[in-house]
């Protein structure tokens, strides 16, 4: 009986330990990709326009709701880009490369509200996080990280960080 619960423990801690490393595994890339789109936006291709953040949270109750808000859209953008529309392209009958192709250009088109540099970012961003999840086969992971990607971009906002425009 106690091997068995140790077996139970042990394979839920492993799972747990898992998940953590691979979303910081997909997080690192997104910063990376991130930050490579920033450089080459600012100094490369000279873009000048991009998302502007008007509302700054404030207290323990704004950043909380921040955050939280910040883990639900990645759990919901993930599930639809990632598992509901390459899924629903496949059983049309295009291939799990066109599928993932179609969901990450209409995930680019859904972000034209951030200018060219944010398309360029979900554009890359969509690549690698297809990666992720396929590699991966967790959505938890590939979430975990769009949600705290997410919200480490609001808060260089909120605190007034120079994306350099």
């Amino acid at each position: 009986m106690i091997l068995v619960l140790e077996k139970r423990l042990d394979s839920r801690l492993t799972a747990i330990v898992s998940l953590i490393t691979e979303s910081l595994f997909a997080f690192a890339g997104l910063l990376f990709i991130a930050f490579f789109v920033f450089y080459l936006t600012t100094f490369g291709l000279n873009f000048q326009e991009h998302a502007v953040i008007t509302a700054v949270p404030t207290g323990f109750a704004g950043w909380t709701r921040l955050a939280l808000s910040c883990l639900c859209t990645g759990y919901a953008e993930e599930g639809i880009f990632r598992k509901y529309l390459v899924g629903l392209f496949q059983r049309l009958g295009a291939s799990l490369s066109a599928s993932i192709g179609f969901s990450t250009a209409l995930f680019g088109v859904l972000h034209l509200w951030e200018g060219a540099a944010g398309v360029i970012n979900a554009l890359i961003s969509a690549i690698f996080l297809s990666f992720c999840y396929y590699r991966q086969k967790s959505l938890h992971s590939v979430s975990l990280a769009h949600g705290l990607y997410n919200f480490v971009v609001y808060a260089l906002a909120a605190f007034k960080f120079d994306f350099g425009a």
